[in-house]
């Protein structure tokens, strides 16, 4: 495939993405061009539109101390519970 997979791209190209859309370039001509999804073309113009930055930011807000995975656990253990046996 054509195109790369890469999980965080490096700033530099972030940049170059941007300066790209800068230059009036579209979301499509500037993935094949660098060869990257234009789903995250798409990604990187937002981030840039709405922090004026391309940088990792932090995460926001305190992370959940049950993953949906653990949920389901849980909840399966509940419905056994709570369950009669039927004989």
């Amino acid at each position: 495939s054509p195109i790369k997979e890469i999980p965080l791209l490096l700033i530099d190209l972030r940049e170059a993405i941007v300066a790209a859309h800068q230059c009036v370039m579209g979301c499509k001509a500037i993935s094949k061009q660098f060869e990257v999804y234009h789903s995250t073309v798409r990604k990187i113009i937002h981030k840039w539109k709405t922090f004026k930055t391309v940088a990792n930011l932090p995460r926001s807000g305190h992370p959940s101390k049950f993953t949906p995975r653990s949920d389901g656990r849980i909840a399966k253990n509940l419905l056994c519970w709570l369950t009669p046996e039927v004989k």
